[in-house]
Formats: structure tokens, C-alpha cells, sequence
């Protein structure tokens, strides 16, 4: 690490500041996403505390996924300008989390429904700054080595959010009139407030070097309009060369990681045979397995001589179906010990998706930004994450269903995975070592696959 370090003399190379950058970052997006899913491990509970249903109580959670699609653009094109402006919109992130933070605590002095969804609503538009963000902070914070190292810290602090969440959430919300929530909200903002403090201190405007050869090539290039930033966005679907691999990459990516945002906000409904405190347990254990996964999916990757993207994702769909299998056909009497480990598995494989489906989106599309192939990704993960909780809560009366319809999302990703092709754009672009990976990874993952 050290050697990675000191390149000075080139004025070429990363600097330990990156590493704080990474943290505060972390924290923001851990957070922000805490918030999303902080009303699911107690959704009966809320439901009572502000007198609404349980549907009314998974828009909570669903306003995010419905936010995202709309304030991406606007949001990836802004922290997309240059190194300062992607300091000036985790800033703003930081401080509309503050904002909608305080709305949701005020919504407690009268058990206000109306404020709470507001107060969620502005949180939800803060990720639009941070959700597609963890590739933009690899790229121009980090050397090429790390990449996948920095994007999967990234995934992994938004995954961590949710697991915290449900460990933590039941045991502060207590009861079933919502008991506690004061408490929970309230504390919530005091970690807004310090999660803003954090990035203006941490976050410095840009690095004092280009971390790599292909950021240094990047600062040369003037930033886009809004209008050509759009049509860029555009090209990513519509373009010969690039727009079969990103139109399938994003069908499959958007069922796989939609099964986890389905699973994370409706698994009340999915496990209906669990109490309260089981359903804390079997999502927490969910969570927490993804961890590893969110992190592990870009460290493989980073490991890889030839970068194996496709065959990665395939394998980890196709093991999803079949553990989501299990669980479909699952009586309802299994032990919560044999759920967990269920779950924990599942919960692995989709995680790895999250930060290996990102690498693998930059490498087809380069040289796109790499926060706008997020966002392109996140927008359909959020889509497939919608319209997925609706056919869960639609077959709410048939447990087996509504998880066969999970799977068979598993089984359709791992197909639209193997369709999509094996072109590592951003690899060649490094030199004779990543064009001898490009040639080299199609005939490896055909060989993977088969």
C-alpha cells in the first residue's frame, strides 16, 4: 500500500487521503440507507404508531426506489462536472438528510404520517447524489488495482445501514403501539448532523494528483453540457457498440438486486410464520451476509488476472435461485436456525451482485462515467425492486407463490447474464495488460459458463 502510495515523481499516483474520503462517504451512504429500511423490522408497530396500513408503512421504504429514477440524471450530471463537484453534492446528500431527518422526528409531536413521508421523501432524494456514487469515488480516488476494492467498501457501508437496522430498530420501537419511536427518530437526526459534520471535514475539493493514468487522461476532458450529458446517458442503451451489453446487463441486474430490495422491505409478508422479534433476526441475518458479499464481489475481481465478470454474476444469480428455492417450498415450519442460514446465503450471492454488477457495467460502457452506469443500474434495481414488493404483497395470501416469483426473477437474471457480452472496455484502455485481458476473458467465461 505504501508503495502504491508514493508516486510523486510522476504526479501520477493515489494519496492516503483517499482512504478518510472512502470513510466519509461510507458512513453518509450506510446512513442514508439505514433510513430507508428503518421502518421495516417494526412495520406493524409503525402502522399503529401513525394509525395507517401496512401498505402506507412500505412506501416508507418504496418512496426510494420510486425517487431514484426521477433525480439520477440531474444528480450523476452534477457530481459528475469534476473532483469539486462531487465534494458540493455529498454535501448537499448530507445536509437534505439532516432536513428530512428532522421532519421525521417532528413528525412525532402529533403522530403525523404526513410529515414522516415527507421528511422520507427528502431523504430519498438525497440518495440521488450517493447511490451511483461508490465507482465515481474509485475512479478518481484510487489507483486501477483498487477499484473493485473501493466500490465494494462503498456497497458494503449501504448494505451495512439496513443490517443495522434490523438488528438495532426492535429493540428501541418496543410493543405494538410504536413505543419508542420518539427515541429512534430522534436519534437518527444526531447522526445526520454528525454524518454532515464528517463530509465537510473529510472530503477534500479533489486529490492533490490524479490517482492513475486514466484519471489523469480524464481531468484533460472538458466537462459535458446537461443536454450532451443526457444523450451520453442515452448512448449507454442506444448505442451499436455498447447498448446490447449495458440493456441486458441492466434487465439482469435489476431483477437480481430488486429481489433483495424486495425481500429487505417486504419479509413480513414473505415469512409470515415469524413473530416480530424473528423477523429481526432472519433480516439482520439477511443483511449481514450480504456484507461480505457487497465487499467480496469487487476484491474477487481485483484478484482476477483475466476478470471473470460474467461468469461471477451468472454463478451467483444461479445459486440465488436455487437457495430462494428453498425457501420457497419451505412448509412454514422449518426452525428460525435453518431460515437464517437460508436467508444468510441468499443474502451473500445478491450482495455480490451489487458491486460485481457495477464493475462489470463500467468495463462494457467505458469510457462513461462510471457514476452514470450506476445510476443507470441503481434505476433499475429500484424499477425490478418495485414492481417485484407489489407481486409479493399481490400474492400475500400464498406464501409459496410469492416467493416462487422471487426466484423465477433469480433464475430469468442468471439467463439475461449469460446473454450479455464479455467486452472489458475500460481493461484495454490500461495497456498491453488489459487488452491481453480483453481478448483473453470472453473465452474464459464461455468456457466458465459451459
Amino acid at each position: 500500500m505504501a508503495a502504491a502510495d508514493a508516486e510523486p515523481e510522476t504526479g501520477v499516483g493515489p494519496t492516503a487521503t483517499r482512504w478518510p474520503v472512502l470513510f466519509a462517504f461510507s458512513f453518509l451512504s450506510g446512513l442514508n440507507n439505514f433510513m430507508w429500511i428503518e421502518f421495516a423490522p417494526v412495520r406493524s408497530a409503525t402502522a399503529s404508531y401513525y394509525a395507517v396500513s401496512g401498505d402506507d408503512v412500505d412506501w416508507l421504504s418504496m418512496i426510494y426506489m420510486a425517487i431514484y429514477p426521477l433525480v439520477f440524471l440531474p444528480c450523476s450530471f452534477f457530481i459528475e462536472k469534476d473532483a469539486r463537484s462531487l465534494q458540493r453534492g455529498l454535501r448537499i446528500s448530507a445536509a437534505m438528510n439532516c432536513a428530512g431527518a428532522a421532519m421525521r422526528w417532528g413528525s412525532c409531536a402529533s403522530h403525523s404520517f404526513a410529515l414522516v413521508f415527507l421528511g422520507q421523501t427528502v431523504c430519498a432524494m438525497a440518495q440521488g447524489f450517493s447511490l451511483g456514487a461508490p465507482p465515481r469515488i474509485a475512479a478518481l480516488w484510487f489507483p486501477e488495482a483498487e477499484w473493485g476494492l473501493a466500490t465494494g467498501i462503498g456497497v458494503f457501508a449501504n448494505q451495512l445501514g439496513p443490517a443495522v437496522a434490523y438488528y438495532l430498530v426492535p429493540d428501541v420501537v418496543t410493543g405494538t403501539n410504536g413505543d419508542g419511536m420518539n427515541v429512534l427518530l430522534e436519534g437518527t437526526f444526531y447522526c445526520t448532523i454528525a454524518a454532515l459534520a464528517l463530509v465537510v471535514v473529510a472530503i477534500p475539493e479533489a486529490p492533490a494528483r490524479p490517482p492513475s493514468a486514466l484519471a489523469a487522461k480524464r481531468d484533460e476532458t472538458a466537462a459535458p453540457t446537461f443536454k450532451a450529458f443526457c444523450r451520453n446517458c442515452a448512448d449507454l442503451y442506444l448505442s451499436p457498440v455498447t447498448g446490447a451489453g449495458v440493456s441486458l446487463l441492466s434487465l439482469g441486474y435489476g431483477a437480481a438486486v430488486g429481489v433483495l430490495y424486495a425481500l429487505s422491505t417486504d419479509l413480513e409478508v414473505l415469512l409470515p410464520d415469524l413473530s416480530t422479534h424473528g423477523v429481526s433476526v432472519v433480516g439482520g441475518a439477511f443483511i449481514s451476509a450480504g456484507l461480505p458479499g457487497a465487499l467480496g464481489g469487487g476484491a474477487i475481481l481485483d484478484f482476477m488476472v483475466v476478470k471473470r465478470f460474467r461468469g461471477l454474476n451468472v454463478a451467483m444469480a444461479a445459486a440465488g435461485a436455487v437457495v430462494m428455492a428453498g425457501i420457497a417450498l419451505d412448509s412454514g415450519t422449518s426452525a428460525i436456525t435453518d431460515i437464517c442460514i437460508l436467508v444468510s446465503i441468499l443474502g451473500f450471492l445478491l450482495s455480490t451482485i451489487t458491486s460485481a454488477g457495477f464493475e462489470w457495467g463500467v468495463e462494457l460502457s467505458y469510457p462513461a462515467s462510471e457514476s452514470t452506469v450506476a445510476g443507470a443500474l441503481n434505476v433499475a434495481a429500484q424499477t425490478g425492486g418495485i414492481a417485484l414488493i407489489y407481486g409479493v404483497e399481490g400474492l400475500s395470501s400464498e406464501r409459496v407463490l410469492a416467493n416462487g416469483v422471487l426466484c423465477l426473477a433469480l433464475v430469468f437474471a442468471a439467463l439475461v447474464f449469460i446473454a450479455v457480452g464479455s467486452e472489458q472496455r475500460r481493461q484495454a484502455a490500461r495497456g498491453p495488460v488489459g487488452e491481453a485481458a480483453r481478448l483473453t476473458e470472453p473465452a474464459v467465461a464461455e468456457a466458465t459458463i459451459l
